[in-house]
């Protein structure tokens, strides 16, 4: 059964066209849950492993279209509403005396229960929940249609419930590994689209500062002259084809040239020499401009993923791991002792190092003895080694 092989406890059914409500025992000791009307149409359902049907406490069976029950599980009680929403294009009454019914069933539930909704709302609930991070999930698709809309308005913004898009085969994101790459992925996959790219014949690729106008045309009267001499090989297009190769060498080191003097101006004027312009990124591949960038919704997203990393105890494997460089400094480049190793840390690390050393910094300054002075803000340890140095002096005296 896929239940089984998914290890999956529990799962919610929509259109079941069962009449009635009722349970059956299914094979592997997977117990069928369902609720229907009079005719074979509709009707939800939920099947569970032989353990959780064990805690259920009661059944309630709302209609073919709603049907509730809590699990007794430890302490608490969490109670499981499976829904199946009228279809895009069904009577706006009949939407009307669904969402009243569910509203009904959530009321009736009291206040000390967790609820989880399952089934199907039968709407697109989109890609954009800025302002909505609580009610809608993160793996919606498409755009938002007017069936989810009303579902927001009209229950889930005002009893904040929580929507389980539907996931179509996607990786679970529960664990820290995953909610990392997750971000990543759509950190550098955004940047990529709209920084820094340009599309040839449905490719992206990177744009080169000195890829000049000029230089295009070169090249592409070097390929018209190369083909025209590969066709019959005569002497006189090989020297028209070796003299166009040598203009875009020409040409190319010209735009080279310039390139880099404008870079070495821009450092000059804006920086004063004292920076670099280009700031290499780690090994997860995120420089540091796309985390200043990332807005007031990316950075809170960051935010989650570090409070992620907090609380789980633990950084991604990703994030461990540096690229180490050589740095030249002096004497035959081919003895490896002439060479000084730095280490390229993912800045994404460098900014959770800071949110912890703050932290830290609030608890370990309690803690410190008074006598302690050396790394501390508005401390220093002038006046120690001065009374130091007197004492010295004193006993030798």
């Amino acid at each position: 059964m896929l239940m089984k092989a998914r290890k999956l406890d529990i799962i919610g059914l929509c259109e079941t066209r069962l009449t009635g409500q009722g349970t059956n025992l299914l094979h592997d000791n997977y117990h069928l849950i369902y609720s229907g009307g009079g005719e074979a149409k509709h009707g939800v359902g939920v099947i569970l492993t032989e353990e959780l049907a064990q805690k259920i406490e009661y059944l309630v069976y709302k209609n073919e279209r709603i049907s509730s029950f809590p699990f007794a599980l430890g302490t608490r009680t969490i109670r499981f509403i499976q829904a199946y929403a009228p279809q895009l294009g069904r009577p706006h009454e009949e939407k009307e005396e669904f969402y009243e019914n569910l509203q009904e069933v959530k009321n009736s539930v009291p206040n000390s229960n967790n609820i989880i909704i399952l089934g199907n709302v039968n709407g697109h609930v989109g890609n954009k929940r800025l302002g909505m991070n609580n009610i809608i999930g993160a793996f919606g698709i498409g755009n938002i249609n007017r069936e989810v809309e009303n579902l927001k308005k009209d229950f889930l913004c005002k009893y904040k419930q929580a929507i389980d898009t539907d996931k179509d085969d996607r990786e679970d994101i529960g664990n820290i590994n995953d909610n990392w790459l997750y971000f990543k992925n759509a950190t550098i996959g955004t940047a990529t689209d709209i920084v820094l790219c340009k599309t040839t014949y449905g490719r992206r690729r990177k744009q080169k500062a000195w890829w000049t106008k000029e230089l295009q045309l070169a090249v592409k009267e070097k390929m018209k002259r190369f083909r025209k001499w590969i066709k019959i090989h005569p002497a006189e297009d090989r020297e028209n084809y070796n003299r166009a190769r040598q203009e875009v060498e020409r040409v190319n080191r010209i735009a080279k040239q310039e390139s880099f003097e404008q870079i070495g101006n821009y450092l000059e004027n804006e920086f004063d020499g004292t920076k670099t312009l280009i700031y290499p990124s780690g090994e997860d591949g995120i420089p540091t401009e796309l985390l200043k960038n990332l807005g007031d919704a990316g950075t809170f997203w960051f935010l989650e993923v570090c409070i992620g990393f907090r609380n789980g105890g633990r950084n991604p494997d990703d994030l461990g791991l540096d690229i180490i460089c050589l740095i030249y400094r002096k004497g035959v480049k081919t003895n490896c002792s002439n060479y000084r190793a730095i280490s390229l840390m993912p800045y994404a690390l460098k900014v959770y190092e800071r949110m912890m050393e703050s932290r830290l910094k609030k608890c370990v300054q309690q803690k410190l003895d008074e006598r302690q002075c050396g790394f501390r803000p508005n401390r220093g340890t002038n006046d120690l080694i001065f009374t130091l140095k007197i004492i010295s002096e004193e006993t030798r005296e």
